[in-house]
């Protein structure tokens, strides 16, 4: 093609048309410079498909560090229902403090010595804060979410979590000025031990990890509903076939008993109750709390969302107290509410 080109000059100026050179010299220029332009259009469509592979891969990432994360978070919710029971039965004085019964309640003896480490696998998010300049506008939602997510919500959840190491730490510390706390590892309950675990001071000490695990707990249930809004919004970008996994999901899968829920609820019996009554509806496929308090009035209804969590429980984004409910054999509906240590019980008639 080359040598082509080079006879068609050699013989316009062989024949002295010059002036039909010129016109031939600017057409083989303008044909450089289109095939230059074409050139690097091709490469920049290569590049952009490599970045948008790259960024699809970094999404990819990221939804499974959050199905990972979202997996621990369960396992945190439901340790600490369980430590609300615990804490419930320490206050009421219901642990059963004798050597015989020291394995079976163990978990009401440690339970202040424990802690849980959450950290979040960002692996994904920094692959793709890195490639920021490459980020389309349609990422825009996802970016927001994503930055809260791992930005605001990880500093908090970092910061709780120090806060309760410390608070375990300092128990242990403290567990070792008690006479026969040696023994206790060895799971043997001396007569000391079993008075310190009796005392108002283990009480105190019991209230004050649970406070601050409260906190922490109430912003890994925020992290939780945040993540699994942001791996459906990344699953919606892709334009993925693979299914969403059963954990990542805050919706109660039966929405034709979801319905039996709603209705309104009178207190049957209670502990450190604020309210005589609640109203629950169900709106989008959710259940909602329907935010009415007695000399408390709004200008416009306000529904508070039940995010679902397991079984017939439910979590509130605002705090770490949970909403059970349950249908007993006559019809009642039972509706029960935990939080820091207290029950309150809620009943509602229906057609058995």
């Amino acid at each position: 093609m080359i040598k082509f080109f080079r006879k068609i000059r050699q013989q316009l100026l062989t024949e002295n048309k010059f002036s039909k050179y010129l016109v031939y010299a600017v057409g083989e220029i303008v044909l450089v410079v289109i095939g230059i332009l074409i050139a690097l259009q091709i490469n920049n469509l290569n590049e952009e498909r490599k970045s948008q592979k790259r960024l699809a891969n970094f999404l990819i990432e990221i939804q499974n560090n959050l199905s990972s994360d979202i997996t621990k978070a369960n396992y945190i919710i439901d340790k600490f229902i369980e430590e609300d029971s615990i804490l419930r039965n320490i206050t009421l004085n219901k642990v059963n403090l004798t050597q015989e019964k020291h394995t079976e309640n163990r978990r009401s003896f440690t339970l202040i010595f424990e802690f849980e480490n959450f950290r979040l696998k960002t692996k994904g998010f920094d692959g793709l804060v890195n490639n920021i300049d490459y980020i389309p506008d349609e990422y825009t939602e996802v970016m927001t979410l994503l930055n809260d997510i791992y930005i605001e919500k990880n500093n908090e959840l970092v910061t709780l979590n120090q806060r309760v190491q410390t608070n375990t730490y300092g128990n242990r510390d403290n567990l070792k000025t008690k006479s026969g706390s040696s023994k206790f590892w060895d799971w043997e309950l001396t007569e000391d031990m079993i008075t310190y675990f009796q005392s108002n001071s283990y009480k105190n000490e019991v209230r004050h990890y649970f406070n601050d695990n409260h906190e922490f707990v109430t912003r890994v249930i925020r992290f939780k509903i945040l993540a699994i809004n942001a791996y459906k919004e990344i699953a919606k970008l892709t334009n993925t076939d693979i299914p969403i996994p059963q954990h990542v999901n805050y919706t109660y899968p039966d929405l034709e008993r979801l319905s039996e829920f709603a209705g309104d609820y009178q207190i049957e019996q209670g502990e450190k109750h604020f309210s005589d009554s609640f109203k629950f509806i169900v709106d989008n496929n959710q259940l909602q709390w329907r935010y009415e308090y007695k000399d408390v009035n709004y200008d416009e209804e306000f529904n508070v969302p039940l995010y679902w969590h397991k079984n017939n429980i439910f979590i509130l984004y605002q705090s770490a107290s949970f909403w059970e409910f349950k249908k007993t054999k006559t019809g009642t509906i039972i509706y029960t509410q935990r939080m820091n240590g207290t029950r309150n019980s809620y009943i509602k008639r229906t057609k058995g």
